[in-house]
This record gives structure tokens, sequence and C-alpha cells, in this order.
């Protein structure tokens, strides 16, 4: 045991003296034996707070490399299955290759993965792209990529309220993705191709691409103008 010497002197005020020391009779103690409890309480609770504290901030320090770790880690598996998931996209040279799969240099209705049109017409892809009327599509008709319209009309002009129909369309090597749409209000500036087949006979439609413009006349028909305009007409 060590050897008790040491004094702490404390202030109080006579009342307070009193009370505290009509505490410790009333529950057999004495002041100094109190105040000694007291004390290595205070102790082991100061104790115990700073081995918390020390213990926090080297668990803060293990766990952050931890989970930065586990952060790069995660970053990297979901760009990989991202990557994985989203096909790449090939040329059009590429995808024309691999869905042409008899190698005859057109693309078969099976072959581009498009189906006829519930009335009957040909699918609406074939439309913009089949310039020749062939039932397919060559490579040089071929593109991967497009937003086009077609309508059936006098070659050149339509009525002020045409059937117009819009395309939308890609081709990927194992998916293709399109739309399209009739009666369609088109934004001339959105479209990269028009294509105008006449109402009755003709051999080829009428094909209006680069700056596609629309322009109204007085007598209520629309003329299509446009960089580049090839008549497929025999």
């Amino acid at each position: 045991m060590e050897k008790k010497s040491e004094r702490l002197e404390v202030r109080l005020g006579y009342r307070e003296k009193q009370d505290f020391t009509q505490a410790c009779d009333l529950q057999g103690d004495t002041p100094s034996g109190a105040i000694r409890r007291f004390m290595n309480g205070y102790v082991k609770r100061s104790d115990r707070d700073v081995l918390a504290s020390v213990w926090r901030q080297s668990g803060r320090r293990r766990v952050l490399p931890v989970l930065l770790i586990a952060g790069i880690f995660s970053a990297i598996l979901t760009a990989y299955f991202l990557s994985s998931a989203s096909p790449t996209k090939a040329t059009a040279n590429e995808i024309f290759v691999f869905r042409d799969s008899n190698g005859d240099g057109e693309l078969q209705l099976h072959e581009h993965g498009l189906s006829p049109r519930l009335n009957g017409e040909p699918n609406g892809v074939l439309m913009v792209l089949d310039l020749d009327s062939s039932g397919t599509i060559s490579r040089a008709e071929f593109v991967d990529k497009g937003k086009m319209v077609f309508a059936k009309a006098d070659p050149g002009q339509i009525n002020s309220d045409p059937r117009m129909t819009l395309v939308e369309f890609e081709f990927w090597k194992k998916k293709t993705d399109s739309g399209t749409y009739s009666d369609a209000k088109v934004n001339a500036y959105g479209i990269d191709r028009l294509v105008v087949w006449p109402e009755e006979g003709g051999e080829g439609p009428i094909v209006v691409e680069g700056r596609v413009e629309i322009q109204s006349g007085l007598d209520g028909k629309l003329t299509f103008t446009g960089n580049i305009i090839t008549s497929h007409n025999d």
C-alpha cells in the first residue's frame, strides 16, 4: 500500500462543508474516503476516454485506406461491366460484312433484322435505303445510322398536308434499333435524307440529301431542295 502522505487542499464554504460531512455520516462514510473514491473513479474514466480516443483515431487510419481501396475496386468493376454490357460500335463496313452471312453483297430481309410492315408495305428502313427497289440493301446503299423521311407523291412536289413517314434507325452487328412514324411532322434541318417515291409507276425515287429544305408555294404545294438531289427514275 502506498503511504498516504500527500495532502490536497480544497476551499469550501461553511454550509457546503457541513452538507457534505452530514451526507457522509448518513451513508456511514468519511469525507476523506468519499473524496478518494471519487478521485479514483475520475481517473479511471479519464483513462477509458483516452484509450477510446486513441482507438478511434487508429481505427480511422486503418479504415480509410480500406474504404479507398474498396471504392477504387468497385469503380473498376462497374466500368468493366458497363463496357462489357454495351455493344462496341463497329464501322459501317464491318457491320455490313458481319450481317451479310451468305456473302452475296446484299442484305436480305432476315440479314438486316427488319420485318415487313403490317400493311404489306416494305419496311421503313428499306424505303429510305433500298433506292433501286430490289428488296435488298447493297453495300453502296447501306448506311449504319440515319434519320430519314420518305413520302409517296409526284416527284419533287407533294401536297401541303403530305403523307410523310419518319424513319430513325441504327444498325449494330447483332441488333437493329429502328422506329417508323407515319404522318410525322418533320423538322427538315434534322433529316439526313428525304426520299420521294412516285405514286404511280416509275422505277425509283427522287432522293434529297445534304441540307434538306422544304418550301411552300402559293399553290399550297411543298417543294423539297437540298445540296444533293439524285433521281433514280429510268
